[in-house]
């Protein structure tokens, strides 16, 4: 059993926040029975946002203690060891360097930095200081994937050789930062799809083809359309198809894994099917949102406790990035990009 508990601050109440703010409830509600509720593992006790009228809606919505309109101030408090950064991606060094300074362990949201510079800057800090740090990589942990996961890495598919993601939805973005970005389809939902890949093939990339839009059809200004091919270090392929301006709505999206021995099949993260020579099995599976915001956080806890690195810390993310940023460049120079 967990004897601490973790007291957190939020930083950053825009609308993502409400994910973390009710992580704990949503989380308890998948706790199996005769474990220890997430209540006893952390309390959100402190939130910080510059516009002061948010920052109260937030707090007084969620009944929270302590309340901040200064990243600084937040870092001074003493009733707050753990700190869950919800900022846009472009402030993420200046908000991260003093919670870590104040000696707070992170999680901080995706994409987790705007420049793979930021992303080594808080990475060397946080080393350097002895402190955590995590990004929310929250897709990693609903159940489905999970058993995936579990089930290619005892080997029911073999290594895994090739995969698909084919995501086209319809999504506009008609206010806030992600409006104005020009890094939007990719570095918002799509790096959860890269994630994905390094997570369930078991492997890391070393090269990718990709090329992106930004087609007029959304009131959004970044790429809104983009195709990727990706290399991976032991031989396996992958696609990803990914739109948000999509008249399909979804209704076609599917991820494959495949390998020698097998294939998994994903939709809507909630149905998984293995096919291979025998016949074919299937799970369904729940897909809480809020509550895989909880495990991420319970995760990172996990990690603070024993002393290891988080499976989605910071470092690790690192490649995620780098994916991410060779994305980037292949669009903008029309070639492929080695890792």
């Amino acid at each position: 059993m967990h004897q601490t508990t973790h007291r957190v601050g939020i930083v950053g109440c825009g609308r993502i926040s409400h994910q973390h703010f009710k992580a704990p409830v949503a989380l308890a509600a998948h706790t199996p029975a005769n474990t220890p509720p997430p209540s006893s593992r952390y309390q959100i006790v402190a939130a910080c946002d510059v516009d002061q009228a948010l920052l109260d809606a937030r707090c007084a919505e969620y009944d929270i203690t302590h309340r901040f309109t200064k990243v600084d101030d937040l870092a001074a408090c003493p009733e707050v060891d753990v700190a869950v950064v919800v900022t846009p991606p472009h402030i993420r060094l200046a908000v991260a360097r003093p919670l870590l300074e104040a000696g707070k362990d992170l999680l901080i949201e995706k994409p987790f930095t705007e420049s793979m510079a930021e992303a080594h800057a808080i990475v060397d800090l946080a080393e350097r200081l002895g402190r955590q740090v995590a990004v929310n990589q929250n897709y990693r942990w609903f159940p489905a994937i999970q058993q995936v996961r579990q089930q290619i890495e005892a080997g029911a598919i073999g290594a895994p050789t090739y995969a698909i993601i084919n995501d086209c939805v319809w999504r506009d973005e008609v206010g806030g930062w992600r409006k104005e970005t020009s890094r939007l389809a990719l570095a918002v939902m799509g790096i959860h799809w890269l994630d994905r890949l390094r997570w369930l093939l078991l492997d890391e990339p070393v090269a990718v083809s990709c090329i992106t839009a930004a087609r007029p059809t959304l009131a959004s200004g970044g790429e809104n359309e983009t195709t990727t091919i990706i290399e991976f270090r032991k031989g396996a392929m992958a696609t990803v198809t990914h739109s948000w301006s999509s008249h399909a709505r979804g209704s076609t999206n599917f991820q494959q894994f495949d390998g020698p021995l097998g294939s998994f099949i994903l939709h809507n993260d909630a149905e998984v099917t293995l096919r291979n020579s025998a016949g074919e099995e299937q799970w369904s599976l729940p897909r809480d949102f809020t509550a895989s915001f909880g495990e991420s956080l319970t995760r990172l806890l996990d990690a603070i406790e024993s002393g290891q690195p988080a499976p989605h810390s910071a470092r690790d993310n690192l490649m995620t990035m780098a994916l991410l940023e060779a994305c980037y460049q292949s669009a903008a120079e029309k070639r492929r990009v080695e890792i």
